[in-house]
């Protein structure tokens, strides 16, 4: 379950990454899940399993970093990109 950085870009003040885990299920077998960081200014937020998906939390990813989001927004922010599903 080590966590691999895939993706990583600096708008303005903060630095955002997109992540990949590795995890064994006993019903799907090997899955990698897909997470978002966001750190700068002092302040630091990282969900590591928002989405088996990479097309769609790339997709996620492209607009975080372009709406320049403040890490203490990104879990209101997952939670509005989940229920998009």
């Amino acid at each position: 379950m080590k966590r691999k950085i895939i993706s990583k870009k600096t708008n303005g003040s903060y630095t955002y990454y997109l992540t990949g885990t590795g995890y064994i299920s006993e019903e799907y077998g090997k899955v990698t899940v897909y997470g978002i960081g966001i750190y700068g200014e002092g302040y630091s937020e990282h969900i590591d399993d928002i989405s088996p998906e990479l097309d769609r939390i790339t997709e996620f990813f492209e607009l975080i970093c372009q709406e320049q989001l403040y890490p203490e927004h990104l879990y209101d922010a997952a939670e509005d990109f989940i229920s998009s599903f």
